[in-house]
Protein backbone atom coordinates (compact mmCIF):
# COMPACT_ATOMS: atom_id res chain seq x y z
CA UNK A 1 0.00 0.00 0.00
CA UNK A 2 2.72 2.47 0.96
CA UNK A 3 4.83 1.48 -2.05
CA UNK A 4 1.89 2.09 -4.41
CA UNK A 5 1.18 5.46 -2.75
CA UNK A 6 4.83 6.47 -3.11
CA UNK A 7 5.10 5.40 -6.75
CA UNK A 8 1.68 6.77 -7.78
CA UNK A 9 1.00 9.77 -5.50
CA UNK A 10 -1.48 11.31 -7.94
CA UNK A 11 -3.64 8.19 -7.61
CA UNK A 12 -3.85 8.38 -3.80
CA UNK A 13 -6.16 10.76 -1.98
CA UNK A 14 -5.84 9.19 1.47
CA UNK A 15 -4.54 6.12 3.29
CA UNK A 16 -5.87 3.78 5.96
CA UNK A 17 -3.18 1.40 7.21
CA UNK A 18 -4.44 -1.38 9.45
CA UNK A 19 -1.68 -2.93 11.57
CA UNK A 20 0.47 -2.74 8.48
CA UNK A 21 3.86 -4.32 8.02
CA UNK A 22 6.90 -2.06 8.13
CA UNK A 23 9.77 -2.92 5.81
CA UNK A 24 12.20 -3.06 8.76
CA UNK A 25 10.05 -5.16 11.06
CA UNK A 26 11.86 -8.46 10.42
CA UNK A 27 15.34 -6.93 10.72
CA UNK A 28 14.42 -5.13 13.91
CA UNK A 29 12.76 -8.24 15.32
CA UNK A 30 15.92 -10.28 14.65
CA UNK A 31 18.01 -7.61 16.43
CA UNK A 32 15.62 -7.63 19.36
CA UNK A 33 15.93 -11.39 19.73
CA UNK A 34 19.67 -11.45 19.06
CA UNK A 35 19.24 -13.54 15.90
CA UNK A 36 21.19 -13.30 12.64
CA UNK A 37 19.46 -11.04 10.11
CA UNK A 38 16.88 -12.95 8.09
CA UNK A 39 16.47 -15.86 10.49
CA UNK A 40 13.02 -14.87 11.71
CA UNK A 41 11.50 -14.35 8.27
CA UNK A 42 13.05 -17.62 7.04
CA UNK A 43 11.43 -19.42 9.98
CA UNK A 44 8.07 -17.75 9.23
CA UNK A 45 8.27 -18.85 5.57
CA UNK A 46 9.15 -22.41 6.61
CA UNK A 47 6.26 -22.40 9.09
CA UNK A 48 3.83 -21.22 6.39
CA UNK A 49 5.01 -23.98 4.07
CA UNK A 50 4.71 -26.59 6.84
CA UNK A 51 1.12 -25.47 7.41
CA UNK A 52 0.50 -25.77 3.66
CA UNK A 53 -0.21 -22.02 3.55
CA UNK A 54 1.33 -21.50 0.12
CA UNK A 55 -0.24 -18.09 -0.39
CA UNK A 56 1.42 -16.63 2.70
CA UNK A 57 4.69 -18.41 1.92
CA UNK A 58 4.75 -16.99 -1.64
CA UNK A 59 3.89 -13.50 -0.39
CA UNK A 60 6.68 -13.63 2.19
CA UNK A 61 9.18 -15.00 -0.33
CA UNK A 62 8.21 -12.25 -2.78
CA UNK A 63 8.97 -9.64 -0.15
CA UNK A 64 12.20 -11.34 0.88
CA UNK A 65 14.49 -8.71 -0.65
CA UNK A 66 12.58 -5.92 1.08
CA UNK A 67 12.67 -7.64 4.44
CA UNK A 68 16.32 -8.65 4.07
CA UNK A 69 17.36 -5.05 3.34
CA UNK A 70 14.75 -3.27 5.46
CA UNK A 71 14.15 -0.90 2.55
CA UNK A 72 11.30 -0.49 0.11
CA UNK A 73 13.80 0.58 -2.54
CA UNK A 74 11.96 3.81 -3.29
CA UNK A 75 13.60 7.20 -3.49
CA UNK A 76 10.47 9.24 -2.83
CA UNK A 77 8.41 9.45 0.33
CA UNK A 78 4.71 8.99 0.96
CA UNK A 79 2.43 11.72 -0.33
CA UNK A 80 1.18 13.99 2.44
CA UNK A 81 -2.45 12.89 2.33
CA UNK A 82 -4.97 12.26 5.10
CA UNK A 83 -3.86 9.06 6.81
CA UNK A 84 -5.16 6.80 9.54
CA UNK A 85 -2.75 4.30 11.06
CA UNK A 86 -4.33 1.61 13.24
CA UNK A 87 -1.91 -0.29 15.48
CA UNK A 88 -2.61 -3.38 17.58
CA UNK A 89 -0.62 -3.59 20.79
CA UNK A 90 -2.42 -6.59 22.23
CA UNK A 91 0.19 -8.88 23.76
CA UNK A 92 1.09 -11.95 21.71
CA UNK A 93 1.84 -15.09 23.74
CA UNK A 94 5.59 -15.71 23.86
CA UNK A 95 6.43 -12.27 22.50
CA UNK A 96 8.56 -10.03 24.74
CA UNK A 97 7.06 -6.66 25.77
CA UNK A 98 9.85 -4.94 23.82
CA UNK A 99 8.26 -6.31 20.64
CA UNK A 100 5.14 -4.20 21.21
CA UNK A 101 7.31 -1.15 21.82
CA UNK A 102 9.15 -1.86 18.56
CA UNK A 103 5.86 -2.34 16.63
CA UNK A 104 4.55 0.94 18.03
CA UNK A 105 7.72 2.83 17.09
CA UNK A 106 7.62 1.49 13.50
CA UNK A 107 3.97 2.54 13.16
CA UNK A 108 4.80 5.95 14.67
CA UNK A 109 7.47 6.31 11.98
CA UNK A 110 4.87 5.62 9.27
CA UNK A 111 2.43 8.05 10.88
CA UNK A 112 5.09 10.78 10.96
CA UNK A 113 4.89 10.91 7.15
CA UNK A 114 1.64 12.88 7.29
CA UNK A 115 0.83 16.33 8.59
CA UNK A 116 -2.80 15.42 9.09
CA UNK A 117 -4.07 12.11 10.28
CA UNK A 118 -4.93 9.93 13.19
CA UNK A 119 -3.05 7.16 14.90
CA UNK A 120 -5.42 4.70 16.54
CA UNK A 121 -3.79 2.33 19.02
CA UNK A 122 -5.69 -0.64 20.42
CA UNK A 123 -4.99 -3.55 22.71
CA UNK A 124 -8.50 -4.97 22.30
CA UNK A 125 -7.70 -6.90 19.12
CA UNK A 126 -4.75 -8.62 17.55
CA UNK A 127 -3.55 -8.35 13.97
CA UNK A 128 -7.09 -9.07 12.69
CA UNK A 129 -8.37 -5.63 13.68
CA UNK A 130 -10.90 -5.49 10.84
CA UNK A 131 -12.51 -8.70 12.12
CA UNK A 132 -12.25 -7.98 15.84
CA UNK A 133 -12.88 -4.22 15.89
CA UNK A 134 -14.60 -3.42 12.59
CA UNK A 135 -16.08 -0.17 13.96
CA UNK A 136 -12.57 1.22 14.47
CA UNK A 137 -11.71 0.46 10.85
CA UNK A 138 -14.97 1.95 9.56
CA UNK A 139 -14.42 5.09 11.68
CA UNK A 140 -10.88 5.47 10.30
CA UNK A 141 -12.08 5.07 6.72
CA UNK A 142 -14.86 7.59 7.27
CA UNK A 143 -12.43 10.06 8.81
CA UNK A 144 -10.03 9.77 5.86
CA UNK A 145 -12.85 10.16 3.31
CA UNK A 146 -14.18 13.21 5.16
CA UNK A 147 -10.67 14.67 5.40
CA UNK A 148 -10.11 14.19 1.66
CA UNK A 149 -13.45 15.83 0.87
CA UNK A 150 -12.76 18.69 3.28
CA UNK A 151 -9.32 19.27 1.74
CA UNK A 152 -10.82 19.32 -1.71
CA UNK A 153 -13.60 21.68 -0.69
CA UNK A 154 -11.89 23.54 2.18
CA UNK A 155 -11.28 22.83 5.85
CA UNK A 156 -10.71 19.69 7.92
CA UNK A 157 -13.52 17.39 9.08
CA UNK A 158 -15.42 18.44 12.18
CA UNK A 159 -13.67 17.47 15.39
CA UNK A 160 -10.22 17.06 13.82
CA UNK A 161 -6.98 18.81 14.32
CA UNK A 162 -4.01 19.09 12.02
CA UNK A 163 -2.65 15.93 13.64
CA UNK A 164 -4.61 13.90 16.15
CA UNK A 165 -3.49 10.81 18.01
CA UNK A 166 -4.64 8.01 20.22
Amino acid sequence: MRAFATIHPAEVAGLVLIDSTHERQWLEWDKLLGLPAGENVAAAIADSKAKKDEITAREMEGLGDVWASGKLGLSDSLPDVPMAVITSLRPVPGQPPAARKLWRSLHDEIFAATTHGMNIVTNKSGHNISGEEPDSVVDAIRWVVEAVRAEKFGGLPKGSSAKSGE
